[in-house]
């Protein structure tokens, strides 16, 4: 049986999009797990898979990341796996050099899900860009999970045609519709958890908590019309990366409307309670989250930047801004949360397109063709 290992630098990148890629890989091969160690997300796939612990820390941290170089060559060499695929971009560094480094002739994939470097300037830009062209050339193939980046990708002269491919209309893992569909009753429970009533007005955020996601300039655009709309709610979901809360409670700036929830287990429930979905992001691979907003039947006002640019039609599925843009950004809000016939309308398409493009188990099936192909070719 050909053996295949999954490595990525963040457990809950496996919680989050390689559950239904795991089920599928393990019923045709045998299928290692390289990750930091996370003993719940090891329970769940334990007996769907092999996991082996390696201390990949996202930040830069040069001695660990040449300890962790070092182990994973010597896994590589005794494993000799016929393909290594990675996600995130330290995993994809460490598992591309690590394997060139093996000498072992196997197929190297990664998976591209955003670029760090596409919001810096100046060394740092250089430097992080640097290390997706190294990326590539140590590898064979290349995933990405949207035809926006890819473009993005192609346009920077980090990937060519040849090397790189979409799956579908992209995304990484798609949503499980079964999971992320509306309920009242999770509407109303979720709601009464934090005092709001179900007749509410809410403005919802789900992802990390930082400027990347544009989450200071959701606020100022909030702020900028709450005062003029009835019992409107700004609920934000996910970890606080930047202190946000703290920094606004310190300068007594918080609106009594804002609402900071934290990281959850249970978005599916979370996104039930929304009328409309916000990602002002500056940088998204794909945008995963306004997807399953879309499959809950809530439509978005997200930033018109490549990644995002997929997830939503202006117009159709949502309405777009200018990455940034405090005005367009509460325009648009304002103009869902009054036009209630729009703002199903756009919700009803949403949820249209989801079903049509991005079920969870139609990509995984995209996905095992796409390593049945390569692993085949690579035979004959």
């Amino acid at each position: 049986m050909k053996k295949i290992c999954i490595i990525t630098a963040v457990p809950d990148t496996i919680n989050a999009f390689l559950k239904e890629h795991i089920h599928l890989i393990s019923q045709n091969y045998s299928l290692t797990i390289i990750t930091s160690s996370n003993h719940n997300i090891f329970s769940k796939i334990r007996k769907k898979s092999r996991l082996i612990s390696v201390n990949i820390k996202r930040k830069t941290d040069l001695y660990n990341d040449f300890k962790s170089l070092i182990k994973l060559k010597k896994i590589f060499n005794n494993e000799k796996f016929d393909l290594i695929l990675s996600i995130t971009p330290k995993a994809g560094l460490l598992a591309s050099l690590a394997s060139c480094l093996s000498g072992i002739n196997n197929i190297r994939i990664h998976w591209f899900t955003g670029q760090i470097w596409a919001t810096k300037t100046g060394p740092k830009r250089k430097f992080f860009k640097y290390i997706d062209k190294l990326i590539v050339s140590c590898v064979n193939y290349v995933l990405v999970d949207s035809h926006s980046q890819f473009k993005f990708l192609k346009s920077e002269n980090v990937l060519d045609s040849k090397k790189g491919k979409v799956l579908g209309n992209g995304s990484i893992s798609g949503v499980d519709l079964k999971l992320f569909k509306f309920s009242s009753k999770f509407k109303k429970s979720f709601r009464n958890k934090i005092g709001l009533d179900y007749s509410d007005k809410v403005i919802l955020f789900l992802g990390r908590l930082n400027k990347d996601k544009g989450v200071y300039d959701l606020i100022e655009a909030f702020n900028l019309i709450v005062h003029n709309i009835e019992n409107l709610h700004l609920v934000l979901i996910g970890p606080d990366e930047e202190n946000i809360k703290n920094k606004m409670t310190k300068l007594k700036t918080l609106n009594s409307k804002i609402h900071f929830i934290g990281k959850t287990n249970e978005p599916q429930k979370w996104l039930c309670i929304g009328d409309i979905f916000c990602l002002p992001s500056y940088r998204e691979g794909f945008g995963s989250s306004v997807i399953e907003a879309a499959a809950i039947g809530i439509p978005s006002v997200t930033s018109k930047i490549y990644g995002l640019k997929d997830t939503v039609i202006n117009g159709r599925t949502g309405l777009t801004h200018s990455a940034g843009n405090i005005n367009e950004i509460a325009n648009a809000i304002k103009k869902l949360i009054i036009d209630k016939k729009l703002r199903y309308q756009l919700g009803k398409n949403a949820k249209k397109r989801v079903k049509l493009f991005y079920g969870h188990t139609y990509l995984s099936h995209l996905f095992l063709d796409y390593i049945k192909k390569i692993l085949d070719e690579k035979q004959i």
